[in-house]
């Protein structure tokens, strides 16, 4: 009798729990079409830029923006959603200021056209021209247990709209696992396809 009593007062308890459950999942995997749905239409478009050969071509994880690099015209498409349209922006590889990658929002890796002056000069000093390599990687590391976001932001010569951010992670990971792993490595190679771009631009002035 008594736990009869109990479980019928635990029932609207379980019931509630179970609700909650369901609906967390249900906005979970709600987000997750939306976000392919998304990335889908900003394939779509960027192989419609008539102007644009996609050589490289990232596109975010939330399908809220992308990365597109054209090494045939030396050229970068900033691509991004506002309201219900898609945009682009075409920009030249002289107009790259600086890429960081950013952890939960902190700056754990950068490069960027002053760190490359000044370490290529202190790093020839040392060590000829291998340093001159060398010492133009610069970055910092900051450590947690788990990360959620990854992205890489892009800081252009544009006063409009000067920082560009691009997905490469949006759930949370340990930082030993395959999520985080893939997420980082993704994007440590967009940061070296960065670091490129800005080193070829001292030889491809800014368009003005």
């Amino acid at each position: 009798m008594v736990q009869g009593q109990l479980a019928a007062k635990d029932s609207p308890v379980i019931a509630f729990i179970l609700i909650l459950v369901a609906l967390v999942v249900i906005g979970a995997v709600t987000s997750i079409v939306v976000a392919q749905a998304n990335k889908r239409g900003i394939g779509g478009y960027i192989s419609g830029i008539p102007e644009l050969s996609g050589d490289y071509i990232r596109v975010g994880e939330d399908g809220r923006t992308a990365l597109v690099i054209d090494e045939s015209r030396l050229k970068i498409a900033l691509v991004y959603r506002s309201g219900e349209g898609i945009f682009h922006r075409l920009l030249s590889y002289g107009d790259v200021i600086s890429a960081q990658i950013h952890e939960d929002g902190f700056v754990v890796t950068s490069t960027s056209r002053a760190s490359q002056l000044a370490g290529a000069a202190v790093g020839g000093v040392l060590l000829g021209g291998v340093g001159a390599v060398v010492g133009a990687v610069t970055g910092k590391q900051t450590q947690v247990a788990k990360v959620k976001r990854v992205e890489l932001r892009l800081v252009v010569s544009d006063v409009a709209r000067p920082i560009h951010d691009v997905v490469f992670q949006d759930v949370e990971s340990k930082r030993d696992g395959l999520i985080y792993q893939h997420s980082i490595q993704q994007a440590r190679e967009w940061l070296g396809r960065f670091e490129a771009v800005i080193h070829r631009s001292k030889a491809t002035p800014r368009e003005d």
